[in-house]
């Protein structure tokens, strides 16, 4: 057989192993020995690009091209006298194939350090940073393929660990689909902060949001991405709804969505959340500078100063001089929102720091946010947060 054919057919071969493509033992055996595989394989590592979207963003595919065959070529280099073969199983992605003799722990230190000389020497090679996980050997070439899931999930780790890693599987525990991180307090004050055009304390939100995700165990990062996705639809629409420019609105969610999912590691989110929500903001900013909507703006300015008090929409219209029925309809084009929803959000959020701050009752809590009557509050309070104040107040006491 041909040399490159044969090179051709034994990396089709292999990676239908991978892929779990091969059902027929006497069918592998046959073209194990077809394809002059002696080896009996039984181990998978999976060497990926660090940082790949990054490294090729606004680049033409034929330089993606010679980035990835400059890493294919210092691989097959590195370990043509080690006995493995090496497959492109995606665009950034490597699968190793070799035979690893032992079956117990000092089988998974030979696996780090020959995973850390191969992550070293491809950086040495090509000065390009990647990182490698390592799968379980398995007695049958057929089970290639749970070797080959281990190691990709071992490699995903480095989405919160970094670059440049190696990591074996026994090193990983299952990945957590935990959610809590994302409540609705977050969400309602990144609205807030959003039309408020702060944009500083937003980023600060953003590094509080991911900084709880890492305090989650394991969280997959595709759970993590697709929330921050719906987070940007959310914050999308909000800005729509103020009379924002659709169609700079519909670039930045679509550039937002597609770095989100090409993030290598969690910073990339932290980097992408804040560009979106200070491109957004610029965009509501802009919008009420041409509208010359001044008078909403000292509008909410009047309504966070006054929350407390028994303020009705009628008051604040008066306060800056504009008709209460024009007042209520452009005041949800400016905020998103109605002038009571906007109201009860401020005085929610309020109302949440003090249940946490100190121990008042709920009916000196819900006057000091402007309700004079406690269990009307609790009812607004349960409907904007799912929870009565008082198990609002026990829960966090209790994780304390």
């Amino acid at each position: 057989m041909d040399k490159l054919l044969l090179k051709y057919a034994r990396e089709s071969f292999l990676k239908n192993l991978l892929f779990n493509n091969i059902k027929s033992a006497k069918e592998v055996i046959y073209l194990k020995k077809l394809l002059n595989i002696e080896l009996n394989l039984n181990t998978v590592f999976v060497l990926t690009i660090d940082n790949y979207f990054s490294l090729t963003l606004n680049k033409s595919e034929l330089k993606k091209q010679e980035l990835r065959l400059m890493v294919f070529r210092a691989l097959e280099e590195i370990t043509e006298h080690m006995g493995m073969y090496v497959i492109n199983t995606s665009e950034s992605d490597y699968a190793i194939l070799l035979r690893t003799e032992q079956f117990n722990k000092l089988d998974m230190r030979k696996s780090i350090k020959t995973g850390t000389l191969i992550v070293q020497k491809v950086h040495s090679s090509t000065g390009i940073s990647v990182s490698i996980g390592l799968g379980r050997p398995y007695h049958d070439i057929q089970n290639l393929h749970l070797s080959y899931k281990e190691a990709l999930m071992a490699c995903s780790q480095k989405f919160f660990l970094g670059g440049s890693q190696v990591i074996h599987t026994s090193q990983v525990a299952p990945y957590s689909e935990d959610l809590c991180i994302f409540s609705s307090e977050i969400e309602s004050e990144l609205i807030i902060t959003m039309l408020g055009c702060n944009e500083e304390e937003a980023h600060r939100l953003i590094v509080d949001l991911l900084a709880r995700s890492l305090n989650v165990c394991h969280l997959n990062p595709l759970v993590l991405k697709t929330r921050l996705i719906d987070i940007t639809t959310m914050l999308v629409k909000v800005a729509f709804e103020t009379g924002a420019n659709e169609k700079r609105l519909g670039e930045i969610s679509a550039n937002t969505v597609n770095m989100l999912l090409q993030a290598d590691i969690i910073s990339d989110l932290d980097k992408t959340m804040k560009k979106m929500v200070g491109d957004i903001i610029k965009e509501i900013f802009h919008t009420r500078k041409r509208k010359n909507l001044t008078a909403f703006e000292k509008s909410l300015k009047y309504i966070q100063k006054n929350y407390h008090r028994a303020i009705s929409l009628e008051d604040v219209a008066n306060y800056v001089n504009l008709n209460a029925y024009y007042f209520s309809h452009s005041f949800k084009s400016f905020t998103g929102m109605s002038f009571i929803d906007y109201l009860t959000k401020i005085r929610i959020e309020e109302a949440k720091k003090l249940l946490l701050l100190g121990n008042n009752n709920i009916t000196a809590i819900a006057k000091e946010v402007g309700y004079d009557n406690a269990n009307y509050f609790s009812r607004v309070f349960k409907n904007t947060v799912g929870v009565p104040p008082t198990k609002y107040r026990i829960h966090f006491e209790q994780q304390e």
